[in-house]
């Protein structure tokens, strides 16, 4: 090994050798290439150092021969002491966000349940954040520095995301954080999410649409805020993406309770019955972005049905279930309503995985599809098994949050049972994380940190939600084996006459 990383160091630059480990990262190569450059820059006896290069050794080649031989590793001076049978917890469990925190409690606490490791009592250290981004901060700190866990799940809500992702990076312990804020796994190698994003929920309904209903022409129908603004941009860029069309895009404010008006536009109707204002022109939110149907500026009245095959509303249940009716009293045929007029279908995220939404919008909603992460009633193994589990420790029914919680903490126990006793093995072992079952149909994390997912589609028929895809198995498939009935008593046969 001297002898090669004498020649190594010797024959070629910093700048080549740290090209070469980014290709090669991971491997052995890559790993004498990296330390090559560290004694090349005189970084290999410096006792304490935040070079990102001795961290990025120190993270990916913690198990490499020549990491004794950087004093900053071989002192421990890169980060506190870690006990492999503690896990940090953040979460808001008092306050007004109370509620969604002791949800994903009760997930994780199943998971500890259900899968305790052999060797190893795991014991959680809880913190309550109380939502406020300061004591979320505070409280990462304490369970690093004081408590010495080897890895942290949370936090949950946007605000406190960010900061704490951040400052886990720089405390070098990894974090799985149970939020949709924009940036928070591109805060470093050590920071982990497991959430269900805006962009995954709109490229499953895309895919969904696209590949498996054959649709090409769409209609946007969004909310004036930055999330429904961000959910119309993601969908359109989506669908062209795909070689498609959006063909029609009309926003509504969110105080909205009649909805006549911006449907009438949806189809350009209104602009050629009232003409067409100066705002008429807008679309909040998006940029680079015109009403398709009111091509130059002038008005085109459009066909639902023909012109656009389906419609994206990217809002919560209440507003979603209010719309549906409006769109079948302005003649856009959702659930077929009207025999010998082009059906279209109604397109929404995870929110409308709700039976208020069923309960809302009644016969209107029939058909919609959407998509979600978990679905309580799938007939999925797994999810039935979680779903009877969590119901008997709790007396209720799981939803999304915990069902997140309960996989993240089963991803944890799993990496750590396989023999990661480090903060720098485990953070490794959670990216190269290949889960086989889980309920909320998780892949792995990609390069950036993410968790990626097959996500399900859903419908509504009759008047309950049911899973379109992946198919469900026949229901025979799904019954119980019966155990066979005991065979009969053997019959003695007579003794025969002598």
């Amino acid at each position: 090994d001297d002898e090669i990383l004498e020649v190594v160091a010797g024959a070629a630059l910093g700048e080549d050798l740290l090209a070469f480990e980014e290709e090669a990262r991971g491997t052995s190569g890559a790993g004498l290439a990296l330390y090559a450059a560290l004694l090349q820059k005189g970084l290999t006896e410096v006792p304490e150092t935040d070079s990102e290069l001795v961290l990025l050794f120190s993270d990916e080649y913690a198990d490499h021969p020549f990491a004794g031989r950087i004093e900053a590793i071989r002192s421990g001076g890169l980060s506190s002491p870690a006990q492999a049978d503690r896990i940090g917890v953040i979460l808001p469990l008092s306050g007004d966000y109370h509620r969604p925190g002791n949800d994903v409690l009760d997930g994780i606490n199943l998971a500890l349940q259900d899968l305790p490791l052999q060797d190893i009592e795991v014991q959680l250290v809880v913190r309550d954040s109380e939502g406020d981004p300061d004591k979320a901060v505070a409280a990462l700190d304490e369970l690093v520095e004081d408590e010495h866990v080897i890895a942290v799940i949370g936090p949950l809500l946007s605000a406190n995301a960010l900061p704490v992702a951040e400052r886990a990076q720089e405390l070098r312990v990894p974090i799985v954080v149970l939020s949709q804020k924009d940036g928070v796994p591109q805060a470093g190698r050590y920071v982990f999410r497991n959430f269900l994003t805006p962009h995954a929920q709109v490229s499953a309904v895309v895919d969904y649409a696209v590949d498996h209903y054959g649709f090409r022409r769409f209609g946007i129908v969004y909310p004036t805020t930055e999330r429904g603004g961000l959910m119309a941009e993601l969908f359109w860029a989506g669908v062209e993406a795909r070689g498609c069309a959006v063909t029609a895009i009309e926003p509504y404010n969110t105080d909205d309770t009649d909805f006549r008006k911006p449907l009438r536009k949806l189809y350009g109707l209104r602009y050629l019955e009232k003409g067409i204002g100066a705002d008429d022109l807008e679309l909040p939110y998006l940029t680079d972005r015109n009403k398709p149907q009111l091509p130059d500026g002038r008005a085109v009245q459009l066909t639902p049905g023909d012109d656009f095959q389906a419609v994206w509303v990217p809002d919560n249940t209440k507003r979603v279930s209010m719309i549906a009716p409006a769109m079948v009293h302005q003649d856009i045929n959702l659930a077929d309503t009207y025999q010998g007029k082009p059906p279209v279908t109604l397109l929404g995220g995870a929110s409308l995985n709700n039976d208020e939404f069923v309960r809302r919008g009644q016969r209107y909603v029939r058909g919609a599809l959407f998509v979600d992460a978990f679905f309580r009633d799938s007939p999925d193994p797994t999810t039935v098994d979680f779903v009877s589990r969590f119901g008997i420790a709790y007396e209720r029914d799981p939803g999304l949050l915990e069902a997140l919680a309960y996989d993240t903490t089963r991803a944890l126990l799993t990496r750590i049972g396989d023999g990661a006793t480090n903060r720098p093995s485990l953070r490794r072992a959670m990216a190269a994380y290949e889960p086989t079952a889980t309920v909320t149909g998780e892949t792995g994390f990609d390069t950036d940190g993410d968790m990626q997912r097959a996500l399900l589609l859903l419908t509504v028929q009759q008047d309950a939600i049911v899973q379109l895809y992946p198919v469900p198995p026949p229901a025979d498939l799904l019954a119980p084996i019966e155990e066979p009935a005991d065979p009969p008593a053997p019959v003695e046969e007579p003794a025969p006459a002598e």
